[in-house]
């Protein structure tokens, strides 16, 4: 068998990014560094930085979140990325 001519493919990898800030439900207070942000799959994750801040690089789409630390219980929100 035999072909002639050029194939090209071209791929574009999208990317979303989640961030935000983790906060105490009893305080409205920034979680210090440390709280795990993790997709409900736990394919994504990320661990929150100084002041409770987290960002998290992901394909587009919608995901459900779970924030959780040691003392301060869980949260799970819903989020498009």
């Amino acid at each position: 068998m035999t072909a002639s001519g050029t194939t090209s493919q071209s791929f574009v990898l999208d990317s979303g990014i989640v961030s935000g800030t983790v906060t105490a439900n009893t305080t409205g207070n920034p979680v210090i560094s440390g709280a795990t942000i993790e997709t409900s799959d736990g394919a994504y994750s990320a661990i929150t930085g100084s002041g409770g801040t987290y960002s998290i690089t992901m394909p587009p789409g919608t995901y459900t979140l779970l924030a959780r630390k040691s003392g301060y219980g869980s949260a799970y929100t819903s989020v498009t990325a």
